[in-house]
């Protein structure tokens, strides 16, 4: 995705814009309200169809009654009149809103039950709720954005006039997305931004994060719109990766698109995969970390992406609404109660967010499982060896190139794992003309390779759009795999300082 941070010139920043502090509360996240974002240009987005409609899906995958059972312990809590569920964090932290003249909002602990931080909104009617830990939270209320921290009320003044069905994800005092009226802001380094070129989406749709945050491996943001159809935002480019006709609930599992329609299952991508259950209908679905959780005929059931299990304990017999987490557990409403259900073991985690994006590559990670079960820890696919401990937690010291990477930790058994994935933003500023295009003409066309007219079905690469629409692909074999150039045409001054230069254009805007 363009990323403002690093394209001041192809984003048409203006000095304006960004604009002092309007008070000591505002802590450096209150922009002018008068003040106008200014609009990407189109940046060449194709909208592209990526499903047919009428396709049949893949044989259908049959769920049976005997399936293996995850044994959980219940806490429940009393709702307060009136109190419901408006968001839980990827650590489990469950927020709870209460409106009468304001919205009364209070924080439960998933790991004890116990309540850890309550706030007051005056005067104000929630209608959105981003959880990003026990004590901060955005919330959208009555047109207004605040970030609430530490017991304070931080207002962050909206790019716009936001609509009643306006929604969020991220943390807008660094790096966010407001989606209102099919119009899409974002907000970096107390700057708002306009995306334009995203009209097909249109009003209606809801953001789809994950575990809170907004973007994932590859600098996707997906949308779900009325139909039911996803729509991906990737670098340059806006697809239509889905179609689910007349489906009636959309989540995402990592990169995986489910969806509900007729009490069936499906799994994108394209063709859609349906699975049926012997269980019954699917009546609920809801997705956090590594995990979905669905209502079956009655039956709480967790699939991995491979395995499904049915979750079995005490007060899993009226289940109105489902909350799971990034750490393994889930509340659950049942009746005038919410029940945190805790599978043995879950993984907390410090130190990172999914997706969080940083231009510090040392990285310090802490994890510790319920119960002090041993716990193994894999980075982009290679075992590691933790680097001590820390009473309970487990922590691992890493320094990470720039790019995406994957941290995965499993408990020893594998009978829980969590993902994490984190970007390393570059610290130097590159463009195509001057960085890219130079190697290109070195080490590709002067070697008669990804011109018009190649031999051997090289794609062309003559022009920048050609590497707009191809970054990820560029990024996978001449970053990752480092299969190109190929050996037998390789120059001798190919080398480090090329891919790395590369590498730092793909994940660092983009630029002309």
């Amino acid at each position: 995705m363009l990323n403002p941070r690093r394209t001041p010139d192809l984003l048409h920043c203006l000095a304006s814009v960004a604009v002092a502090c309007l008070g000591p509360a505002c802590n450096g996240v209150v922009d002018d309200p008068n003040s106008n974002p200014p609009s990407t240009p189109d940046a060449g987005f194709s909208s592209d169809s990526g499903f047919s409609p009428d396709a049949a899906p893949d044989p259908i995958q049959e769920v049976p009654l005997d399936l293996p059972e995850l044994v959980t312990t219940a806490t429940c809590s009393p709702l307060a009149s009136g109190e419901r569920v408006a968001a839980v964090s990827a650590e489990g932290h469950l927020w709870l809103a209460t409106s009468s003249v304001g919205t009364d909002l209070r924080v439960l602990d998933g790991w004890s039950g116990r309540t850890v931080a309550r706030y007051l909104l005056p005067n104000a009617a929630l209608s959105r709720l981003n959880a990003l830990g026990a004590t901060t939270a955005m919330a959208l209320a009555d047109g207004q954005l605040l970030r609430l921290l530490d017991g304070e009320r931080i207002e962050v003044s909206p790019p716009a006039a936001l609509e009643p069905d306006a929604d969020l994800c991220g943390d807008l005092a660094d790096r966010g997305f407001v989606w209102s009226g099919g119009q899409l802001y974002q907000r970096l380094d107390d700057a708002w931004w306009r995306w334009t070129g995203l009209g097909p989406i249109g009003p209606g749709a809801r953001l789809l994060d994950r575990d809170g945050e907004c973007e994932g491996v590859g600098d996707g943001l997906w949308w779900a719109s009325q139909g039911l159809a996803f729509w991906l935002l990737t670098p340059g480019r806006l697809s239509n990766p889905a179609l689910l006709p007349n489906g009636e609930v959309a989540a995402l599992r990592g990169e995986q698109a489910l969806a509900l329609r007729g009490g069936q299952l499906f799994l994108s991508p394209e063709p859609w995969k349906e699975v049926r259950f012997a269980h019954g209908a699917a009546t609920q679905l809801a997705t956090a970390g590594d995990y979905a959780f669905l209502e079956v005929g009655g039956k709480l059931l967790r699939f991995d992406g491979a395995e499904w299990l049915e979750l079995t304990g005490p007060e899993l017999t009226q289940l109105d609404a489902l909350h799971p987490h990034a750490a393994g557990g889930l509340w659950t409403v049942e009746g005038n109660s919410v029940c945190h259900h805790s599978p043995t073991p879950m993984i907390q985690i410090r130190g990172l967010r999914r997706g969080e994006q940083r231009l510090d590559p040392q990285v310090v990670i802490e994890a510790q499982a319920q119960g002090a079960t041993t716990l193994e820890v894999e980075v982009d696919g290679t075992s590691r060896t933790w680097s001590g401990t820390r009473g309970p937690w487990q922590h691992l010291s890493l320094e990470l190139s720039v790019g995406w990477h994957q941290v995965r930790i499993r408990t020893t058994d594998r009978r829980a794992q969590r993902t994490v994935e984190v970007k390393i933003l570059p610290t130097v500023t590159r463009s195509f003309e001057a960085d890219v295009r130079p190697i290109y003409q070195t080490h590709c066309a002067n070697q008669a390779c990804h011109v018009s007219g190649s031999t051997g079905g090289a794609p062309d690469l003559t022009r920048y759009e050609d590497w707009l629409g191809r970054a990820a692909r560029i990024e996978a074999r001449v970053v990752r795999a480092q299969d190109m150039p190929p050996s037998a045409s390789r120059r001798p001054d190919w080398g480090s300082e090329e891919i790395e230069v590369i590498n730092e254009w793909l994940n660092g805007g983009l630029l002309p």
